[in-house]
């Protein structure tokens, strides 16, 4: 049987052999090791059977015909180089900078969960999942700081279900909406994950005292940019008015405004508009919901949608 592995985020961040790992095909990605862009490889053992991908001219031993990209082929062998030269130094620097990142988050926050084995795990990559939170906030509050991350739920615009593979994973359903995942790089600093830990241990515990509070109403102001969306809660907080960062409810994604937004209770939108209206800041877009998050997506799911998060929220 051939066996293929795809080893994008393994390569560079630990040791990678062909041999002992007794694969016939093993795929590898440039950018992943600080490589360009558009460039990668792939390992094929000595008579593996393999169809070429481009017929034609007969590059790459006749697999992959058309002209190579050679400054690619060129940078990403330096990638390679560099990477191997200090994997194991940068193992090391970059578990000691997860661990710290893991354990600060679960000492600021409860009802927390690490995604994945407790030691059998990549070095570069923290799978976290954040109970009764919407991991989409959690990113449009990280984003405004300028920190990048992504939703491990790996929700599109169209669904609201889970990730399948966070479900496979048996995945609590309370923490299956709630999951993000921050990968870490060699250049990454101790000063960087202090203030990660922060921004996230704010937006978590803004978060889940904004829903405590039970706003039934909450009006969701639309910025054209991260900034924009930053200056406008630290005002609208300034007026003591609750105010969170939030993703971009579902149904409004078609809007031309960016996936960031603000969330206030509906009886401070007056106020709050005013407020911003003085400082020359203007949404792009507002939409008055009922309740806030996945809660008020109801009118746009369709039936397996709508049956998965009753089951979840028995609302």
């Amino acid at each position: 049987i051939v066996f293929h592995t795809d080893a994008v985020q393994s390569t560079g961040k630990i040791p990678v052999d062909v041999t002992s790992l007794n694969v016939d095909l093993l795929s590898i990605s440039s950018h992943k090791i600080y490589g360009p862009k558009g460039v990668g490889a792939l390992y094929v053992r000595k008579r593996t059977p393999i169809s070429p991908l481009i017929s034609g001219g007969g590059q790459e031993k006749g697999l992959r015909s058309g002209t190579e990209n050679v400054t690619g082929i060129v940078g990403f062998g330096r990638a390679c180089e560099t990477a191997l030269s200090n994997v194991e130094y940068n193992i090391l620097h970059i578990k000691s900078l997860k661990c710290c990142l893991e354990q600060m988050l679960l000492e600021k926050l409860p009802d927390v969960r690490i995604i994945g084995h407790p030691t059998e795990r990549l070095p570069h990559i923290l799978s976290i999942s954040f109970e009764g939170i919407e991991a989409e906030s959690i990113i449009a509050a990280l984003d405004a700081y300028g920190i990048c991350a992504s939703a491990g739920a790996a929700c599109t615009s169209k669904s609201v279900e889970p990730s399948h593979v966070l479900t496979a994973m048996r995945v609590p359903p309370q923490m299956l909406y709630g999951t993000i995942r921050l990968s870490l790089g060699w250049e990454n600093t101790e000063e960087q994950i202090l203030k990660t830990v922060n921004v996230i241990n704010n937006a978590v515990s803004e978060f889940r005292e904004f829903s405590a509070k039970g706003h039934a109403n909450t009006s969701y102001l639309l910025f054209s940019d991260t900034l924009k969306a930053h200056e406008a809660k630290l005002a609208i907080n300034k007026r003591g008015i609750d105010c969170i960062f939030a993703a971009v409810p579902h149904q409004f994604r078609d809007s031309s405004a960016s996936n960031t937004a603000v969330a206030i209770p509906r009886a401070g939108k007056t106020v709050s508009l005013k407020t911003l209206s003085g400082m020359s800041i203007e949404p792009v877009a507002i939409h008055d919901v009922q309740g806030i998050g996945r809660y008020i997506r109801n009118s746009q799911l369709s039936k397996k949608e709508h049956s998965f998060w009753e089951n979840i929220t028995g609302s």
